[in-house]
């Protein structure tokens, strides 16, 4: 449609002046750049405008013919992969440094960090950069960590943040799983008819549900050091018993539904051990069958990284093939440059192309 509105004008002007591949058999010229004044039209600029991206493609095309660019993510992504690095005994690796050095030329000059360029102060995404920096050797007596510190304990402290945060407080010893919600592995067990079986659910959703059912039902947990904590970020005692989330002032609703159902499976399902290990299987059985032909458990990063807890939890060996291509699809995401590594949530390529 464009190139007919196109060649109902004489654009002839504007497509002299801009660059056109030699792939078109056209002259190719200087980037579009008129003179200032110049007299052109809109439909000049559209022309332009048109053109020039093109160009741009072209340039960017890969040599099999796909595209693929930087899919840009916020600091959860570098938090998060040191928070598993810690896990695994390995917080002060050369990765993870470059990591944090990416989290802290993103901390916003007001205090914290966002979930998005210029953003607000974000709880969830603050709490887990700052305990990443504590993690790799930054000091909390730094003015911006202060100021970071601050900015949490405003907003209500550690104890506010999301359920996925807190899972990583309670894996690395600093929150109590009680208080974190229940991720049932049974769930599997569940006909696909059933209104809450996993096949009701997104793909993109049954991929983290899977491998996070694991790592909930065996609640695997380290021991920091006291000074690689943070207590600090708390303001009630984190291993006081309370509910996953607030009950809502409605007697009959469904947050109030679904916490008393979180309660009852934390009863029940220790006294059905029979039960919670055949579901670990199916789960561990699910998620196994999800490696073949991809390029990690849903090709992104949360299912990715809890992929990694998850094979722990089964007692996978870090030097086992299955481990080592685990982590090979996360650290795959990487973006190394001037001496930091950010993270991609995911890689495009057919997106792009």
């Amino acid at each position: 449609m464009a190139f007919i509105v196109f060649n109902s004008f004489n654009t002839t002007s504007a497509m002299e002046r801009i660059p056109v591949p030699v792939a078109f058999k056209q002259k190719k010229h200087s980037t579009f750049n008129p003179v200032a004044g110049s007299n052109y039209n809109l439909l000049d600029k559209a022309l332009a405008a048109v053109i020039n991206g093109r160009n741009f493609l072209i340039q960017h095309q890969q040599k099999d013919g796909h595209w693929v660019a930087e899919l840009q993510g916020d600091t959860i992504l570098e938090s998060e992969f040191v928070l598993l690095r810690a896990f695994l005994g390995k917080e002060n690796d050369e990765i993870c440094q470059k990591c944090a050095r990416y989290i802290q030329s993103q901390c916003r000059a007001e205090g914290g960090w966002s979930n998005f360029p210029g953003g607000p102060f974000d709880l969830s995404v603050s709490t887990k950069a700052y305990f990443a920096l504590k993690l790799t050797g930054v000091s909390t007596q730094l003015p911006w960590m202060k100021l970071a510190r601050e900015k949490i304990l405003q907003a209500g402290g550690a104890e506010n943040c999301n359920s996925f945060s807190r899972f990583y407080f309670a894996l690395l010893g600093e929150y109590s799983y009680q208080n974190c919600p229940e991720v049932p592995p049974e769930l599997l067990l569940l006909p696909s008819w059933f209104p809450v079986s996993i096949y009701s659910m997104s793909s993109w959703t049954r991929t983290i549900l899977v491998p996070l059912s694991i790592f909930s039902a065996i609640k695997p947990s380290i021991k920091l050091p006291q000074e690689k904590g943070i207590r600090e970020l708390f303001i009630a005692d984190p291993w006081q018993a309370k509910w996953p989330s607030a009950p809502s002032k409605e007697l009959f609703s469904w947050r109030n539904f679904f916490l008393l159902a979180d309660l009852a499976i934390k009863k029940i399902a220790p006294r059905i051990p029979f039960l919670r290990n055949y579901a670990v299987s199916k789960a561990a059985h699910w998620m196994r069958e999800h490696f073949q032909y991809s390029d990690g458990v849903g090709a992104i990063f949360p299912p990715m990284i809890y992929t990694v807890v998850a094979l722990k939890c089964l007692g996978v060996q870090e030097s086992s093939p299955e481990m080592q291509w685990a982590m090979k699809q996360l650290l795959d995401l990487m973006i190394e440059e001037n001496g930091s590594i950010r993270l991609q949530p995911c890689v495009s390529p057919v997106w792009d192309t």
